[in-house]
């Protein structure tokens, strides 16, 4: 089956968002896969150049629907394995050329085709941006003054006290990314980026090479951009988590218990009026809550824990002077954003 489709507008990328990936190398992904089932097949194919008919290698291919992933090797190579017959979504992103996003009926194991075709001077996509944190395997501790490098662009940035970094203008397509201390290159990973959104991932590094936990990685909705999240995370300020971390959490925890673990310096207890809040110490001693914001909307005498842990897109913390002026409080603030959220 052969495919071919020219997409001008990151608008019709939509379909990416919400989707993290991690590549382990040409036709094999450390990803979800779809669980194997007697009515389970494999789906060879290939992508080339429209224009040219070359293969082209580093093409991200998948079904989003039920998260099989592949990369195309050095002949355009790739292969997926598919749950059962029927029509799904095929997304193909590759730097330099536009997304493919098609629609394709299958009914048992048979041969993709993909062209893609080159990417008009000025009528690039727009890049996407690389945030995460560094973190020791083991301890969970922030490894600061790490390197952090992506290639091809050989861009680069250096990790805060807090483990964090932060690089903009990344390409969609295959990115590596290599972590670097004193010299020392402690791994290297190859992610999938896609077009105009951001992606956030928590690499954990060791001194011994035995030791390589997966890297957790997961794309931040578009709505986030609207509210400002992003744009905090370049300032570096206050802590921010995802739907990487909060999955990770059992679904009967408490809100309350999953943020003041993942933010040491805040405690989860009892407020005057019975509910659940979060503080932080206060500058003359003691105590002190928290303000709590709900999509944006303060929430006074909110019982935290009156909210469940899947119902939350992502979370920020904000203590003392890093508080963003939009949401001034005495203590400090968190912010939280839900699934759906305009």
């Amino acid at each position: 089956m052969a495919i071919a489709r020219k997409f001008r507008r990151l608008g019709e990328a939509s379909l990416l968002l919400g989707v993290g990936l991690l590549l382990a190398g040409p036709r094999q992904v450390r990803s979800q896969e779809p669980v194997a089932s007697q009515d389970a097949f494999t789906v060879p194919g290939t992508v080339s150049d429209a224009e040219t008919g070359d293969p082209l290698q580093y093409a991200v291919v998948g079904f989003p629907e039920f998260g099989a992933w592949s990369l195309s090797d050095a002949d355009g190579a790739f292969s997926l394995v598919v749950p059962a017959v029927g029509t799904y979504q095929l997304v193909v992103v590759r730097r330099g050329w536009y997304l493919a996003d098609h629609q394709v009926t299958l009914s048992g194991p048979q041969t993709l085709d993909i062209h893609l075709y080159p990417e008009e001077k000025g009528d690039a996509v727009s890049p996407g941006r690389l945030v995460g944190r560094v973190l020791e395997a083991g301890s969970g501790r922030p490894v600061s003054g790490a390197t952090v490098r992506i290639s091809p662009t050989n861009q680069e940035t250096r990790t805060d006290s807090r483990g964090r970094f932060l690089i903009s203008g990344i390409s969609a397509g295959a990115i590596r990314v290599e972590v670097d201390r004193r010299g020392t290159t402690l791994r290297t990973d190859t992610l999938a980026a896609f077009p105009g959104v951001t992606l956030a991932v928590e690499i954990a590094v060791s001194d011994d090479p035995s030791t390589r936990p997966d890297v957790a990685a997961e794309v931040w909705p578009q709505y986030l951009e609207s509210v400002g999240f992003l744009r905090r995370a370049e300032s570096r300020r206050g802590n921010r988590f995802g739907r990487a971390y909060l999955d990770d959490r059992s679904s009967s925890a408490r809100l309350s218990d999953v943020i003041s673990s993942a933010v040491p310096s805040l405690w989860a207890e009892r407020g005057r009026f019975g509910n659940r809040v979060l503080t932080t110490r206060a500058r003359g001693g003691g105590r002190c809550a928290l303000g709590i914001y709900l999509n944006n909307s303060y929430m006074p005498g909110f019982d935290i824990d009156s909210y469940p842990v899947g119902w939350v897109e992502a979370f920020e913390t904000y203590e003392g002077l890093d508080v963003p002026m939009k949401y001034s409080h005495p203590c400090g603030v968190l912010l939280l954003w839900t699934r759906g959220s305009p």
